[in-house]
């Protein structure tokens, strides 16, 4: 079923994990760790129930060559890596694949997270683990002037 609202918007994404509701200059907005993913598209020189998605300049080029009818961008977003949605001519199934594309940029891996923290818990037990370091001469460090 075609034509949808940011209400459907929000129910997409709000079923997606790491996804907040906010609000940006009083209108619904989602983030996804504190970074734009989604918005409405509030400026007067985008259509009436438009969404604002955050996603890679190729593919929103890509978007645009293949379906114009859905996807547009006018001038005062078109130096973002943004991409505006009809929603009155897209389907819960193709917002619902585009929203799930651009979470995947904003987090490309939800397990690098967790190996990057393992990592760095790896590193900090082997410096201490060493102890501390030892100086060249006895003296204590200079400090400068402050």
């Amino acid at each position: 079923m075609k034509g949808l609202d940011i209400d459907a918007v929000a129910s997409i994404l709000m079923s997606m994990p790491d996804v907040q509701e906010s609000t940006m200059h009083g209108y619904r907005s989602f983030k996804m760790r504190g970074k734009l993913l989604a918005c409405q598209a509030i400026h007067k020189t985008a259509e009436p129930n438009s969404l604002v998605v955050k996603i890679p300049a190729a593919e929103r080029d890509q978007l645009l060559a293949n379906e114009p009818h859905t996807y547009y961008v006018v001038d005062h977003y078109s130096r973002n890596a943004v991409v505006l949605v009809r929603l009155s001519e897209t389907d819960r199934k193709s917002l619902r694949s585009l929203l799930e594309r651009a979470c995947h940029r904003l987090n490309p891996s939800r397990g690098m997270a967790v190996t990057t923290s393992r990592k760095r818990a790896r590193a900090i037990d082997a410096v201490a683990k060493k102890g501390p370091t030892k100086r060249s001469s006895g003296s204590p460090p200079k400090r400068g002037l402050r």
